[in-house]
């Protein structure tokens, strides 16, 4: 299959993949068939997994992800528009993620406090109940 003249196909340099460059003014644009993602680059310097991904003008090397707004997640986003007023829906799911995150690790240190607890007040609990040499006996029989 022809490709157009504005399209190159070049390899990857880590992993010796195949890409499609497409040549757009002055900058070119890549998409890499391991990871499907459209990176600008130049053609001599194609990179797997490790070119800058542009949004919007915005350079970034981490992942972006779409969200579909369900009916639950748009009433949690009206609820946090009302707690942080003038912030954009994208920044108030910010927000609220970063928000349950710290109420999970919150929960999550509290139960081991718990735990913690209940080992104290219970240790040595049982202190006498055991012959000093038993465990030793209990280890005897066992199979080597």
């Amino acid at each position: 299959m022809a490709q157009a003249p504005d399209h190159d196909t070049v390899r990857c340099r880590t992993s010796g993949s195949s890409t499609t460059a497409t040549t757009h003014r002055s900058c070119v644009r890549v998409q890499c068939r391991c990871t499907r993602r459209r990176v600008p680059a130049r053609v001599d310097q194609v990179q797997h997994h490790e070119a800058t991904v542009i949004h919007f003008g915005m350079p970034t090397t981490r992942p972006r992800h779409l969200v579909t707004e369900t009916d639950d997640l748009a009433g949690a986003l009206d609820t946090a528009a009302l707690r942080w007023p003038g912030l954009s829906r994208p920044q108030l799911l910010v927000r609220l993620a970063l928000e349950g995150h710290d109420a999970a690790q919150h929960a999550h240190d509290e139960r081991r406090e718990r735990r913690r607890a209940m080992v104290r007040r219970h240790s040595g609990i049982l202190t006498g109940v055991y012959r000093p040499d038993e465990l030793h006996q209990l280890r005897e029989d066992w199979p080597a």
